[in-house]
This record gives structure tokens, C-alpha cells and sequence, in this order.
């Protein structure tokens, strides 16, 4: 073995940290992600950026070339692949990452400065086989304006050290891959992988796996994530052609996790509360596709055969879930109804909040400035903060 290849293999046993990056046709958000994750206070030694272009058709390839170059760091592996979904990409990152951890990144959202290197100095420990954080959560779809909670990151501490199984009954594990840092080598040696051929939810099945493998896990108060609540974005979108990705999805997820619950009772009403939380989560965007009943039908029998929607929840959505997939002729009342007064309903209340005034507003124009430092007036805004 080679001098430089003994000093090769030191820099990856040395490793902390492997950032997986899926991207699918999000160009217009890549430079903003990528300068956040530059601004992470690590050695190139101690992390990797991992970044998968899964079919892209838009600017991507190029703008992820202009970084490797730009900063040109051995530690930031660019791969395409042919549109698999995000849960092959994933895969594909797991199947690289060489980092005692794995964080799972989305291209569209970014990090507050330092966060990686807090969590690395301040929580890491050996013992622990994920590590779970908070987000902010900016809602852009309302408004041009963002705001942001000024409460500083070092504030951030751990609450709570239990195991996977205990999160599970506790109904107290989450529901997305990027809230949370994962030892990659529990992931690799029990085999834990995204689901292929599901385009929601796919968060929920990783997670619900990694935790029913009983990890040893902390969770901590703080919040370095800064999810970007787009219009466009895949939760939020509603169309009739996304109707039966959304119903074909949901019923894979759902019956998986149902029939878990039934081969270990210990978790049984951990995953109930789980199954009727989603159900509250669908249930609005169904009414909302307005289908042809025919298509809802189908649907339904195939939910009620699954035993997913004997839900027996408290909220008004799990009780209309009971009675809609029971008697699923009502369907297209239901929905007019929902669509034509209830939903406007909700959209009216929303629009007249009023944001509480610990929150600050920055224009999103002053974003990438503030990653980049091209800005005075960025850099001289508080933008350390964690919940």
C-alpha cells in the first residue's frame, strides 16, 4: 500500500459526516443549498457531500459541476442516474457514504451557518445511532417575505435519550429523513433502505424501519433545518394527475405500517396514532383532487381491505376517513362541499394571520446573499438562530 493510499484510508476512518443531496429539476435552489453547506465550520477531512442528479433535465449537471470546481474539494462527489425517484437516489447515497453519519439533504432547502459543526463538537457520541434536530419552516407560499425565529443555535441541547422502539409506542419519532443525523454503519448493517415505486411517504417508511430496529437514540432541542414551504412542492401541490400517485403511495405506506402493528402488538397503538395522523394528512388532499367516484371506490375497497381506515381517531378527519371509505358513494358530495365552502374557509383564516412578533422578516432575496456574504446588510442580520 501506497503512502497516499494509507492517507486515503485514514481521511475516510476520520470522516464524521456524509451529506446525501437527491436532486431532481431544483436548479433554481441548488446555489442557495450548496453555499449553506460550505458555511458548516468542518474540515474537508471530516465530511463529504454526496450529490445524486436523479434525470434532471434543467441547469442541475451544470450547476453541480460549477461547485465541485469552484471550490474544488475532493470530498464532493457528483452522480447521475436515470429518473429513479428520490428513494433510489438515497439508496444510491447510502450505498457511498463513507462518514460515521449520514445526513439526508433536500436541494430545494438550506442550514443555519455552523449547525453541522455544533452538533458534531456538542452531541455526538459514540453511543448514539441517530442523532434528532428541529427545523424552521418558512412558508413561501403566501407570501414573498420569510420569517425566521432569532433564537441562537447554541441553544440547542439534548432533551431526551430513549431507544427506537420506545420512540415507536411513544408515537415520538419523525416523520422526515432530514431531521436527524444516522450512524451509517446501523443503516448498511441492517439493511435499511427507501422504498422503491412510492413518491410520498417514502420519509415515513425509512424512518418507521431504522426505529423498529430498536437504535440507540437522543433527541436534541435544536432546530439548524430551514425547510422551505414552496408552491410548488410535492406535499403541497394538488392536481388530478398527482391523485393516483397520492392514493397508490399512501395505500403502500399505510398498509405497510398496519400490517406491522399487527405482527408486534407492542407497537399497536404507537402506529395507530401514526396511521390516523397521515389519514388527516390524505384525507384533505383527496377531497380536494375531486376524482371521478369511480376512481375513489376503487380506491376505498382497496383501503378497507387493508384494515387502514378503521382508524377510530378523534379528529374530524379520521371520522369522515370511517364514514367516506365505508360509503364511498358520498364521495363527490363531500368533496364539492369541501372544495366549494370548507377549504375556502381555511384559506380566508390563514390569510388574515398575523405573524407573532418574535419573528423577523427578511426579504428572500437576501438568502443567497447571506450564504455567499456578497451582502452588508445580510451579514449584519441575525441569522443564528434555533429553536
Amino acid at each position: 500500500m501506497t503512502v497516499y493510499q494509507i492517507s486515503q484510508l485514514i481521511s475516510i476512518q476520520d470522516m464524521l459526516l456524509s451529506i446525501i443531496v437527491p436532486i431532481y429539476n431544483k436548479s433554481q435552489y441548488l446555489e442557495s443549498c450548496f453555499a449553506s453547506l460550505m458555511q458548516q465550520g468542518l474540515r474537508n477531512d471530516e465530511f463529504e457531500i454526496i450529490l445524486i442528479n436523479d434525470g434532471s433535465i434543467d441547469d442541475s449537471e451544470r450547476l453541480c459541476n460549477d461547485f465541485i470546481i469552484t471550490h474544488n474539494n475532493t470530498n464532493i462527489r457528483y452522480y447521475y442516474q436515470k429518473n429513479s425517484g428520490v428513494s433510489c437516489a438515497r439508496n444510491k447515497g447510502i450505498e457511498l457514504a463513507q462518514g460515521k453519519y449520514i445526513h439526508f439533504m433536500d436541494c430545494d432547502d438550506t442550514l443555519k451557518r455552523d449547525s453541522y459543526r455544533y452538533i458534531i463538537d456538542n452531541i455526538c457520541q459514540d453511543s448514539y445511532d441517530y442523532i434528532g434536530f428541529g427545523m424552521c419552516l418558512l412558508d413561501l407560499r403566501t407570501t414573498e417575505d420569510i420569517r425566521i425565529p432569532d433564537t441562537p443555535l447554541t441553544d440547542g441541547k439534548i432533551v431526551q435519550h430513549t431507544r427506537g422502539l420506545e420512540s415507536i409506542i411513544a408515537v415520538n419519532w419523525p416523520s422526515t429523513c432530514c431531521l436527524g443525523l444516522y450512524r451509517t454503519e446501523f443503516l448498511k448493517k441492517h439493511g435499511i433502505r427507501f422504498p422503491k415505486g412510492i413518491t410520498i411517504g417514502e420519509d415515513v417508511w425509512f424512518n418507521f424501519e431504522f426505529f423498529s430496529k430498536n437504535p440507540n437514540v437522543c433527541y436534541t432541542s435544536c432546530c439548524p433545518y430551514i425547510y422551505w414551504q414552496r408552491k410548488e412542492s410535492a406535499m403541497t401541490t394538488i392536481s388530478k394527475e398527482r391523485a393516483e400517485k397520492w392514493f397508490y403511495s399512501y395505500h403502500a405506506l399505510l398498509a405497510h405500517l398496519a400490517s406491522a402493528s399487527n405482527r408486534n402488538t407492542a407497537i399497536q397503538v404507537g402506529i395507530r396514532h401514526v396511521i390516523n395522523h397521515h389519514v388527516s394528512v390524505f384525507l384533505p388532499k383527496v377531497l380536494q383532487f375531486g376524482i371521478p367516484k369511480q376512481q375513489f371506490e376503487y380506491w376505498a375497497d382497496k383501503f378497507s381491505a387493508d384494515m387502514i381506515i378503521q382508524t377510530n381517531g378523534n379528529s374530524i378527519y379520521c371520522r369522515l376517513a370511517d364514514f367516506l371509505f365505508l360509503k364511498p358513494s358520498y364521495y363527490p358530495y363531500i368533496s364539492w362541499l369541501y372544495n366549494h365552502l370548507i377549504y375556502k374557509t381555511i384559506v380566508l383564516v390563514r390569510k388574515t394571520f398575523t405573524p407573532p412578533p418574535l419573528l423577523i422578516r427578511i426579504n428572500t432575496d437576501s438568502i443567497l446573499a447571506y450564504y455567499l456574504n456578497i451582502d452588508e446588510k445580510s451579514r449584519n442580520t441575525n441569522l443564528s438562530w434555533c429553536a
